[in-house]
């Protein structure tokens, strides 16, 4: 809701968004979610923290103070003091562990949801995907991603989940994201869903192939091939987008959401050819 002083042109809410950078509104808000969904169970403070200890700090247990209150007092203190990737690093620790830690009482998709609440309203220029973070803000572009690796994993196409999902921890990699393999990630997934449909390792033939099965207009093969730089030969495939000498955030988002929406264009299209 926006408040009365910003309407009448008082006050001025921020309007950048956060990817190298977390101000005091955004790491107050994502404590306060931490603290929304742990208060719920008395014992859930002591077993986060010894989680963190354990696998995240990686500091003796012994050090820890016992109490629930100690223990919620000094993450507090760490989670206040440490760098800005860091308050994302012991999220991406949490979030898959939490149901374990908090014996269920805590459900991931739930705790993922208010995550993103967050994130989204305090305008973090990161939003949590299958568990990790990445640098992905516009939500069409967020359904996309979540699309392909839920459908491709739900039809048992490992490769190409596998591909997408290390597309996005590579992307999400703080503080110092791999913008070059998180393309390569990308561009393997397509590779991927082209090989098993057609039996095809060169992407080429692969997708001259699908077309046929497929009956994708001439068109699309074509700008799919234009697109990715790709030269077929008896020598394999060349990525001309990876000859780029400065390869950047622009791109690699550019690729994974690309190959993403290319990967759920040839999944609808085998599905209405019976394929799957």
């Amino acid at each position: 809701m926006v408040k009365f002083s910003d309407r009448v042109g008082i006050t001025q809410p921020p309007t950048e968004l956060q990817v190298n950078s977390m101000n005091a509104e955004l790491r107050n808000s994502m404590w306060n979610a931490l603290v929304q969904v742990l208060e719920t169970g008395d014992l859930h403070w002591r077993r986060v923290v010894t989680h963190l200890f354990i696998y995240f700090f990686k500091e003796p247990v012994d050090n820890m103070r016992s109490t629930i209150r100690f223990c919620r007092d000094d993450l507090r203190e760490r989670f206040m003091e440490c760098e800005w990737y860091d308050v994302y690093n012991i999220i991406e620790e949490l979030l898959p562990n939490i149901e374990e830690i908090t014996s269920y009482n805590i459900m991931k998709e739930e705790f993922e949801i208010l995550l993103n609440y967050v994130l989204k309203r305090e305008l973090s220029g990161y939003r949590i995907i299958k568990g990790k973070l990445v640098p992905i803000t516009d939500e069409r572009e967020i359904q996309t991603i979540r699309e392909a690796t839920s459908t491709s994993s739900s039809l048992g196409l490992n490769g190409v989940n596998q591909h997408i999902t290390n597309s996005l921890r590579l992307l999400g990699k703080k503080p110092d994201p791999d913008y070059l393999n998180s393309i390569k990630e990308s561009i393997s997934a397509v590779e991927s869903i082209c090989e098993l449909l057609t039996g095809e390792k060169a992407f080429g033939k692969a997708l001259k192939k699908l077309s046929g099965k497929l009956s994708l207009h001439g068109a699309i093969e074509k700008g799919f091939l234009s697109l990715y730089g790709y030269t077929s030969d008896e020598d394999g495939i060349r990525h001309a987008i990876l000859e780029l000498k400065d390869v950047g955030f622009a791109e690699a988002k550019f690729m994974l959401v690309t190959c993403s929406a290319f990967v759920n264009f040839v999944i609808d299209k085998a599905r209405q050819a019976k394929m799957f």
